[in-house]
This record gives structure tokens, sequence and C-alpha cells, in this order.
């Protein structure tokens, strides 16, 4: 039961004096039940006996250790109730604090039963069988103990499952453990690999299919409506310039989406072709692309983590400070603020973003983060009114060479010295989009790289990246460089002699504390050594008193042969301008290792061993595939590698899935599906076997003493599902039951795979089989496999009419030996039909896990 800590728990005890019962309830709800009496004097004579107390002194783990090993398990144990002071690695022996508190010494005295098991499991006691107190003998153990030990000894007996200290005795303390399901929040994974500066195509190869799949489609469908409109073969060459054609998917265009805006608007003007408004239909459709086309598949695909990610990383770097000033200048319906803040947000970075907006009546406000944003209006034509700000952002603005070139100017004054501007821009047309153009008579705006370039150049913008998707679109990332000459000092960071650059290092960053106005700048080079730590060295060291004068030069091992770093060389002037804090060079480029979240499939590995594990237990749609440990197997006599052909769901694997099976022990904490297996040993030998767990696998280590040959004239198939149930049945039958010939036998549920095993076996013995089934289709497919069946060896299993049936066919007598799986009122109705002397096989667990009583 749980506890509110806001509210009082009242517990109410009823004894009846007497049966010498108690009932312990809470809320109107019984929580323990249970029988009480005052001791006898053997028993009292036994739990004075006097306590072997070696070692008690010597043990291993003190309170720190023990209750932070309860704490990685689950437990919260609160000061009062940590009343170990010591213990053993096996819990075996420990000593307890003595408060007077009696609730809490007896919980701290079965606290220790839990460090006797290995998994890291919940393990809540739910049942104990009996506790002896001897409260005047426990006070004279006590007092004698406290001036002894500075505290009370505990010991655990496995042997005879007890648990004493002093007057106190508990007698098979029973713990569940449970599978914990806490509102835990996801893991962030990531990947950390090195990204150029400048890319020439940033699509992965999936992106890459998928967009290509698209151009061509609407390219396809531009090109029917072309034909539609009666144009020449050659007049449609021209206008979609040489494309070759490609085959219209109509399952891509029935089933288009929201980034669909090209799509959309061609399907519809391919659809008005024949309409006598033909041509008014097509200047709404193209205006309606125009103000939309930022959403669009083909306008994504730089507003995605990679290369965004990358960009703003390089800006963070950069900036010393946790604060960042962004200003966003826009005409289009989504700006480009819920990417970024996205992205900011995983670097714990306060940022305070505008956006000034032309129109505002197209801004899409839903598509805005939720906080720290303001809109407002803005005529390009205008300076804004900001000031020192950080970054500036320009996404697709839809307006002439000119129009940008004015826009960015007047925008610039608002960035700080050092600042920098993403400019996110079309610069290139689709076919669909030329025709387009064409069909509306409209010029759709586009931007040629070299004209951007340009513009950057007269406006004094440093190209720190480009990104380009080789579609439509191009990503800048520019640099506001301030006027101003550097002192540079350079520092070579060598592997293993910090002798030679610790110090020189220290004393530099104290210069630039020292006069921090003087500009100067510390480069730290590491040539050819991967292994030297620079790009953590000085991520560190920015966030420093100096470090915002610290500058990394990394030249990867294996790179070009490059000349020795030296700041006056021609060679490193783009990087000297440039004055970025990370500047790695590899794969022959100038770049920087950034985070980027690792994708599903970048988490799943080949591998020859993998088993089938669920993540929740009762959450089917959380089964996965999981790399097994078994590759670093070394095989013994012992245990043998097998390779999986087939693998068996047995009833306990449904219901461990399910969640509908307790784990009552912490062997079934770790349990993952499948138990038996049938495959092949590296000799080829085909055996069939079992093991405890992670039988769904492709390879699992086996006992050979619990492995046996599969016959000739079987398949693998059919030998998967033989070992559990015949091992089961012969195990309770023969071993157990003892079953003798002309004895009659009780075999509940016998259409499934234990119960006919049972009926095998039980035939083969030369009993006199009376099994239970629960239809009719059951029993004709018993009596079909084992003829010497009759009908009057049959009755149901559905209900308690089968106590009937067996002592009406047994005269009475009942049977002498009963295989059970059915569970509560159907247990005690089989106890009925057992004979004088008979015994009873129980195989099921429900009544067990439920500690029914008989």
């Amino acid at each position: 039961m749980y506890f509110l800590f806001l509210e009082k728990t009242t517990f109410a005890v009823y004894i009846t004096y007497i049966g010498r019962k108690f009932e312990i309830c809470e809320g109107g709800s019984i929580v323990c039940t249970g029988r009480v009496n005052i001791l006898e004097e053997t028993e009292r004579k036994d739990l004075t006996k006097c306590f072997k107390n070696e070692g008690i002194k010597n043990l291993q783990l003190n309170a720190s250790d023990v209750y932070k090993e309860y704490k990685l398990r689950g437990y919260e144990y609160g000061p009062e109730f940590q009343g170990i002071i010591r213990a053993d690695l096996e819990g075996n022996k420990s000593l307890l604090k003595w408060t007077g508190k009696w609730v809490v010494f007896l919980d701290s005295l079965v606290q220790p039963i839990l460090l006797n098991y290995t998994e890291r499991a919940l393990g809540l006691p739910t049942r104990i069988q009996k506790i002896s107190i001897d409260p005047i003998f426990h006070k004279t153990f006590v007092e004698k103990s406290l001036k002894e030990y500075q505290g009370v000894p505990a010991f655990q007996d496995k042997n005879t499952q007890k648990l004493t200290s002093g007057g106190i005795e508990f007698k098979n303390v029973n713990v569940e453990f449970i599978h914990q399901n806490p509102n835990r929040e996801i893991p962030l994974l990531e990947e950390y690999h090195f990204v150029p500066y400048h890319e020439e195509n940033t699509l992965s190869n999936s992106n890459e299919k998928t967009l290509i799949k698209y151009n061509d489609v609407c390219t396809s469908v531009a090109k029917t409506t072309l034909e539609i409109l009666g144009k020449s073969r050659d007049e449609v060459s021209n206008i979609l310039q040489g494309f070759a054609d490609c085959a219209l998917t109509a399952n891509f265009v029935e089933s288009h989406t929201d980034n669909h805006i090209l799509l959309k608007s061609l399907c519809a003007i391919m659809e008005a072709a024949t309409n006598q408004d033909f041509k008014r239909q097509v200047e709404n459709h193209v205006n309606s692309y125009l103000f939309q086309r930022d959403v669009d598949m083909l306008s994504e695909t730089l507003v995605q983590e990679n290369p965004l990610r990358g960009v703003m990383d390089v800006i963070l770097e950069n900036n010393c400070s946790n604060n960042l000033k962004i200003v966003e200048v826009s005409n289009c319906s989504q700006p480009l603020c819920s990417k970024i803040s996205e992205v900011i947000q995983k670097n714990c970075v306060k940022t305070n973003y505008a956006i000034a907006h032309s129109n505002l009546d197209l801004l899409d406000k839903k598509c805005l983060p939720p906080k720290n944003i303001s809109v407002s209006s803005w005529d390009p034509d205008t300076s804004l009114s900001f000031r020192d700000i950080d970054l500036l952002v320009m996404k697709y603005l839809i307006c002439s060479k000119e129009e940008h070139t004015r826009t960015l100017k007047n925008a610039l004054v608002t960035i700080k010295d050092g600042g920098f501007v993403i400019v996110l821009q079309k610069t290139r047309l689709v076919p669909a989009e030329i025709f387009l153009s064409a069909v509306g008579k409209t010029t759709i705006p586009v931007l040629s790289e070299p004209d951007l370039e340009q513009t950057f150049k007269e406006l004094k913008l440093r190209v720190i990246c480009k990104k380009s998707d080789t579609l439509t679109s191009t990503l800048y990332l520019l640099r506001k460089i301030p006027v101003a000459s550097y002192e540079d000092s350079v520092i070579p960071i060598e592997e293993g002699k910090y002798e030679k650059w610790v110090t020189e290092l220290k004393q530099q960053i104290t210069e630039v504390i020292r006069h921090p106005k003087d500009p100067k700048r510390i480069w730290l080079v590491s040539e050819r050594a991967n292994f030297s730590g620079i790009i953590g060295l000085v991520n560190c060291l920015r966030l420093e008193p100096g470090g915002s004068s610290i500058r990394c030069v990394f030249i990867s091992e294996g790179a070009t042969a490059l000349p020795q770093f030296n700041p006056k060389l021609q060679f490193y002037q783009e990087i000297i301008e440039n004055d970025l804090t990370m500047n790695v060079f590899k794969t022959n480029s100038w770049g920087a290792y950034t985070h980027f979240k690792m994708s599903e499939g970048s988490r799943a590995v080949e591998t020859e061993h993998a088993f089938l594990n669920i993540l929740t237990r009762g959450n089917l749609s959380s089964l996965i595939w999981m790399d097994s440990p078994l590759k670093y197997l070394t095989q013994s006599r012992d245990s043998l590698l097998c390779h999986v052909y087939y693998a068996s769901l047995n009833f306990r694997d449904v219901m461990m899935a399910t969640g509908k099976l307790s784990q009552n022990d912490a062997s079934m904490y770790n349990w993952t599906p499948g138990f038996e297996i049938v495959g092949r040993l590296d000799n080829g030998r085909r055996i069939m076997c079992f093991v405890q767990c992670r039988g769904v696998a492709t390879t699992v280590v086996a006992d050979p003493s619990l492995m046996w040959d599969i016959p000739d004239d079987w398949t693998l198939e059919e030998a998967s599902t033989v070992s559990v149930a015949y091992t089961t049945a012969y195990y309770a039958l023969v071993m157990r039951g003892r079953i003798q010939k002309g004895e009659r036998v009780l075999i509940h549920s016998g259409s499934g795979g234990v119960g006919q095993a049972a009926i095998a076996i039980a035939l083969y013995y030369g009993c006199e089989v009376f099994t239970s089934v629960g239809t009719n289709e059951k029993r004709e497919f018993l009596k079909k496999r084992f003829p010497s069946l009759q009908d009057r060896h049959f009755c149901n299993s559905r209900d308690l009419s089968f106590e009937k049936h067996i002592l009406s066919e047994t005269n009475g007598e009942g049977v002498e030996v009963i295989l059970n799986s059915l569970a509560e009122e159907k247990l005690k109705a089989s106890l009925n039909c057992l004979a004088q002397n008979g015994r009873f096989l129980e195989i099921g667990k429900y009544d067990i896990f439920k500690n029914s009583t008989i």
C-alpha cells in the first residue's frame, strides 16, 4: 500500500480472542491478517539461545554503502528508517541501530535480506510466516550489545529462513519482486562527429531519394498539365528545361501531406486545365504557393537538425554568454524561430527572440514557440530598432535581389561586432516551379549563390558556413567581423608533454585577465595527435575567466600534410580572419565537431548474437531485439553454444510478457521471452533443450544435461514444443507422483502441451486416465489422439462439475494421482477428487503466488 505525505494514515487492529486471529485494516480494507498468541516456554528458550557474534566488528559495508545500493534498487529510506550501521556483503550479519522505536527496528531487521539478491530488483515483503518477540530478553540483549558493539547484532540463516536479533525472530519472510515503471525522462542519445563548415550536399541518402521522387512526381504533374493544354513535346521540353519524363506516381499524389505545397498547387492547376477561367485559377494557385512555399518539402531540407544544429553550434561556441539575443526578419508564414529555439533549448542557453515581420497577417502564430518571443511589424525599407544583437535570421524572403540587399543592409545595424547572420534563401528553381512561373506568368523570386555572395562581400560579411541541398536552397552563416588588430600567441599542445605548454598557457590566460581591454588571442594547436584532448580542453577553458581569448586549431591525424600553423601564413589567413573558436581540419576541409540526435537506425548494430527483450512488462509494443553478450562467451563442458532455429512461447512467457504473472523471485526480474528452443551446435548436432530465459534469440548457451538429440525422422519445427511439455509431465507424474500400473490419474487441461504429454506418459505406465477439457472440439481431438480414452474419461474444466463426475466414475473413491493446473475453487474441487493417500501434483502458479489457503 502507498502512503501520502500530506495525509494521516490510521490503522484499525481487530483481535478475536477465541481464535486468536487478528486483522489490520486501513480505510475499510484489510491489509494484514494472522494469528497472535503468547510464546510457549520451549519457544522462549529457543529464542534466547546464545548468539554467535563472530565477525560483527569486521563487517565490510557501512551505512552509506548499504543505502546507496538500496537507492539504486528503488528504495527511499528516510534518515529515521536507515537503521543498518554495518552489514556484510550477503546480509547474513549486520549491526543495527536501537532508538527505542520498535517499528523502526523491526523494519531495519528485515532490510538486510535484500542484500541476498544480486539483481538490482525492487523486492517487497508480502508474507511472514511467524514473528516471535521476547521483549524482556531483548532489552537485556540490547543493553549488552550497545556497550560492546555500539549497535545491535542481527543474523540471517538461509537454511532455516530465519532473521534474528536479540529477543526477535522472523521466520520465512517472503519477498516479491515488482517491475518498476517510473515516469523517467527519455534519455537523450546523441552522436558526435565532424561537420565541415562548407558542404555541397547536406542530404542523407534516404532524404535525397524521397526528395528526388517528390521532385519527379511534381515534374510529371506539370508535364501532364502542359499536354492537356495542348503544348507540343518541344514546347514541353523547353519549359521544363530538358528534364526527362518520369512516371506519375498516383499513390504519391493521392496521399500527399501538409508539406506537399507544390504538389497540391500543381494538382489543382491540372484539374482546372479544362475550365474556362483557367488563367484566374492559375494565378490564385501560384500566389498561394508563393506564400506557403517555405513549408513545402523541398524548402525544409536545410531546417532539419543537420545542418541547422551544426550552424547553431558554431554560434554558441563563439558566444561566451549564457544569453543569446536573436532577431528574425521575415515575410513568410512560418519563421525559423521554432527550429532554432528547439536546438538552443538543448544547450541550456537563455534566449531573447524577436520577430520583425513585414506583414503580420501572413504570420502563422501557431508555429511560434510558447515562451521568450516577441513579434512586431517592420518596414524593410527602414532600419531595425534593436541593438547589440548576437544573431540575425533571414529565411526565404520573397523579394528581388535589390530588395534583399536593402533589407539585409537595414537589418545589419542591429548586430554587434562579431555577431552572426543566418541567411536561408531559394537559389534554384525545380522544373515544376519553372512551370508555375511560365503558366502563371509570374516571377518566382530566386537569388543565385553568386549574387548573394557578392552582396555579402559588399556588406563586409564573412561567409563562415555554406550548406546546400543541391536542389533548391542554400544556407549561409555569416559573421560581422570587427576591424581590430589582435596580438596572437601560439601554444602547441603535445600529448603527454604537459610541462612544455601548461605553464605557458596559465601565464597567457593570466595576462588576458590582467589586461582585459588588450585584444589578444591564444591559439592552442594540436597537429596529428588524435588523443590530445584539445577539444574538451578548449570547451572547458572557454567557461573560465579569460576564456574568450582561447582559439583551437586541431589538425586531425591522417589529414593532408599542412604547413606548420603560423597566423602570418597565407594558408591560414581564412581561419584567422573568421576568428572562430573551433578550427578542425579533417577530410581535407575545415569544420568542427557537433552533436546530433541519434536516429533509431544508427542505434542498430549488426551482430550474430541477439535476443528478444521486452522493455516494459505488459506493453508488447516495447519488444525489441538487443545485442547479446554471448559474443564474449568462452565455451566449456558445462555450457555449449547453440544456434537457435525455433523458439517456443509457453504459457509462462505469455503471462510474464503481458504483466499478469508476478516476479516472485529476483531471478525472474530480468526475465526475457523464451526458454524452450531447438537448434544446432557448432558441430551440426541437432538438439532440443531449455534454458532459464532469453530463448527467443539467435544463439543461446545451454546446459548439456538439459539437452536431447532430435530423432532423425523429426523436423526441427516438430521438436520445438516437446522438451518442456514432456519434462514437466515426466517430472510430475513419474519422479514426484511415482505413478504405478493400474492407478487412476486425473489430468486437468488435457488438450494442452503438458496435458497431452501427461496422458501419453500415464497410458504408457498402464494407468487409467481421466482428463478435463473446455470444449467438445478438444474432447474429440483427444479421443482421436488417444483411442483408449472413452467418453466417461472426459469431464468439463470450465466449471465444478468434474468433481461429481470423477467421484461417480470411481464409486466415490477418487483418483490416486491428480495433475492440477486449475485455480481457486476448481483447485479445492480437485482436492475432493483425491483418493485416500493420493498424490496431488500442482503445476499452476496462481494460487501459490496468491498464497491461497487449502
